[in-house]
């Protein structure tokens, strides 16, 4: 039976949020559903929490055992595997919206879209509603070039995202492996493949935001801002060599996800300028840029910080790659202020 979407669910050290997240995608539909569960060298209880759900449900659960390798790789083992017409990754400490999945199920049946975006929640531990992020108002559904001016005024993120699993076949892709971050590569060079744009409209996905050690809370991000910029250079890599053309609405479409996505490392590093070795980091990107995309390079310095007309990309720059924002800000307060 050809399976109607393949759900990849990287799990490392789950235990305490996996059966919830399993527990979301039991529906009537289940048989339409083949839920790879990829665990990436657990050493808690997701192996043993893993199998006894295969066993509940053999032909729609299947459980990969690696080493760990992080998420990246999790996601490359599942796109292996995956057999069904479409492809959504559900983190393991995330689930569904079990009363819609049915629904969705039999939407994508009958889709032939490249792509397919629906709703989503962010939620809290307890399953408090905190934010709503909805797309099936903003005329997203069509041709690609139809629906850039909604694109670029949303920045779609994984969650939203169902890809139809021919477009994993159209060109190879890779995400990076052993570091975190790389959910941001998932909406990249696989958006560059959408021809077809089809909203589904209803929320799908609940994505849990404020678990301890999440990657996504500000203080592991400065921490691991290595890893951003990891990322980011591949991302900008498979810009340079493959979309930097700006006449398609694709290149427009990624040009502007860029944009939106990497001042923020040039912020985590600006702001609290410690360490030579991430200096050098930040440092080595900004002249990949200058090299390779001088339109890019141009508009990252009209960057500013909240309302204050302070353009700290630029003005890092022109202190030689050196200091840090704040330093440099109240050089700057200091002269507005000498200057009246």
């Amino acid at each position: 039976m050809i399976k109607t979407l393949s759900i990849i669910i990287p799990s490392y050290n789950m235990e305490e949020y996996l059966d919830q997240c399993l527990s979301s995608l039991v529906v009537s539909r289940i048989n339409d559903l083949e839920i790879i569960i990829v665990n990436d060298g657990s050493i808690d209880k997701t192996r043993e929490l893993a199998e006894k759900w295969h066993e509940k449900f053999p032909n729609s659960i299947k459980v990969i055992n690696k080493d760990n390798g992080n998420y990246g790789s999790c996601i490359n083992w599942g796109i292996k595997e995956a057999t069904g017409q479409y492809i959504k990754v559900l983190d393991a400490d995330d689930s569904f919206e079990q009363q819609n999945l049915d629904e969705f199920i039999c939407f994508l049946k009958q889709s032939v879209a490249d792509v397919i975006i629906s709703d989503y929640l962010i939620v809290d531990e307890i399953g408090n509603v905190s934010d709503v992020h909805s797309f099936h108002e903003n005329g997203l559904d069509g041709d690609f070039d139809k629906c850039l001016p909604m694109l670029m005024k949303d920045t779609i993120e994984m969650h939203a995202i169902t890809y139809k699993s021919e477009i994993f076949r159209r060109f190879e892709y890779h995400q990076t492996e052993g570091i975190s971050y790389t959910d941001q590569e998932w909406m990249f060079m696989p958006m560059a493949q959408v021809n077809t744009i089809a909203v589904f409209p209803k929320t799908v996905y609940r994505y849990l935001i404020g678990r301890i050690g999440q990657t996504v809370n500000p203080a592991m991000a400065y921490k691991n801002v290595n890893q951003l910029i990891i990322v980011m250079e591949k991302i900008l890599r498979d810009y340079v060599d493959n979309l930097q053309d700006r006449t398609s609405s694709h290149n427009k479409y990624m040009y502007g996800r860029i944009i939106k996505k990497l001042p923020s490392i040039y912020r985590i590093l600006l702001l609290k300028s410690k360490g030579k070795e991430r200096d050098r980091n930040l440092i080595a990107i900004d002249n990949y840029i200058f090299k390779f995309c001088p339109l890019l390079y141009q508009d990252l310095e009209s960057q500013i910080i909240g309302f204050m007309p302070y353009h700290y990309i630029r003005n890092w720059r022109k202190c030689g790659h050196k200091g840090s924002i704040l330093l440099s800000c109240w050089q700057f307060i200091i002269n507005l202020v000498l200057r009246y």
